[in-house]
């Protein structure tokens, strides 16, 4: 089956968004981030996130019920998969899988 290309764009907090590109460029080296004779190839613009977990949600920043500002990231990259959803949703939690597939 033909690679088809698709963008990912999440949001992750901007003290992380090292790390995260990091792992998927380690992780997925001939899918993710490659554009032509490049690699590690991304995009990421700042800005502040706000949320406001409500009850049962498990917050690894904020408390339930309190909204909360963050310094964060959109950060978009190139995938080349046949069916990406399955082998990168397992990147997001539970509750927050990545934000976005553009194709």
């Amino acid at each position: 089956m033909a690679m088809t290309r698709f963008k990912l764009v999440f949001f992750v907090p901007a003290t992380n968004t090292g790390a995260v590109l990091d792992h998927l460029f380690s992780r997925f080296p001939q899918r993710v981030g490659k554009i032509g004779n490049y690699e590690r190839c991304a995009f990421s613009s700042r800005g502040t996130g706000q949320f406001r977990p409500t009850t049962g949600a498990n917050p690894a920043i904020g408390v339930v019920g309190e909204l909360e500002h963050v310094e964060e990231d959109r950060v978009e990259v190139l995938v080349h998969d046949e069916k990406p959803r399955g082998r990168l949703t397992a990147m997001g939690t539970k509750s927050t899988p990545p934000s976005g597939w553009v194709r």
